[in-house]
């Protein structure tokens, strides 16, 4: 194992040495509170775990990420690139990852993407049911919709970070389909694209190759209004 390595290994334990797991895989930090008796038999209970929730386990790196720009290139419990995979076994879920400020979007993704799987992470200090209800509320699907929050008072106090990576990773990490799309929500999907990806012949060619990756092509197009402001209600009409 290399100096740096190890520095590295010794970094983190000593980060984790006061963690909690959950079995959902939330850890909370262990406090000790000194017990004051001295009571000789009281002596195993002198430090009295109190547990703190913190973080999640992707915001703590715990599956890799030892800064907000590390991109993992494995998640757990990913379906196996090495077992084949027929055609009919395909399905795609759409993944993204946003800000608050973004929140708004979504809607649309879902009425774009159909009632198909989706997976997203949203930077807020708001509850990930919460948001949820207010989504389905709005048309998403309440069975196909997954939705995680990373708080940002948590990750970012000061302001001056977005954790991109953490949030795609913890994106990733809820897909159970053979395949994703992922997107930055600002990238709208058509309206046709779930349909085309289920051509028959697009799956085969996905089946016969399972590290076969695809480049959508993506469009810009022009605003609907002058004046440089949000002008969302003239142009959405005319996204395709």
């Amino acid at each position: 194992m290399s100096g740096e390595r190890s520095a590295m290994i010794q970094k983190l334990s000593q980060k984790w040495k006061n963690l909690r797991f959950d079995k959902d895989g939330t850890i909370h930090t262990v406090r000790g509170v000194k017990n004051e008796g001295t009571d000789s038999s009281s002596k195993k209970n002198e430090e009295e775990p109190k547990p703190e929730p913190t973080a999640s386990i992707f915001e703590l790196s715990l599956l890799g990420n030892t800064s907000p720009s590390d991109f993992r290139l494995t998640t757990p419990n990913a379906p196996s690139c090495a077992e084949p995979t027929d055609a009919d076994s395909i399905s795609f879920t759409l993944v993204s990852q946003l800000s608050q400020d973004r929140i708004w979007m979504l809607p649309y993704h879902c009425k774009r993407w159909g009632d198909n799987p989706m997976s997203v992470v949203i930077f807020t200090d708001e509850d990930a049911e919460v948001v949820k209800n207010k989504l389905v509320i709005e048309g998403c699907s309440k069975e196909q919709l997954t939705v995680q929050t990373v708080s940002k008072t948590r990750y970012d106090p000061n302001g001056t970070d977005y954790p991109v990576n953490v949030l795609r990773n913890l994106a990733f990490s809820k897909v159970k389909t053979t395949h994703l799309v992922y997107a930055d929500i600002d990238f709208w999907p058509s309206e046709s694209l779930h349909s085309i990806l289920n051509i028959q012949s697009v799956k085969e060619r996905m089946a016969s190759d399972a590290k076969l990756a695809t480049v959508i092509p993506v469009f810009q197009m022009n605003r609907r209004c002058k004046a440089y402001k949000d002008c969302r209600d003239d142009n959405i009409p005319f996204m395709p």
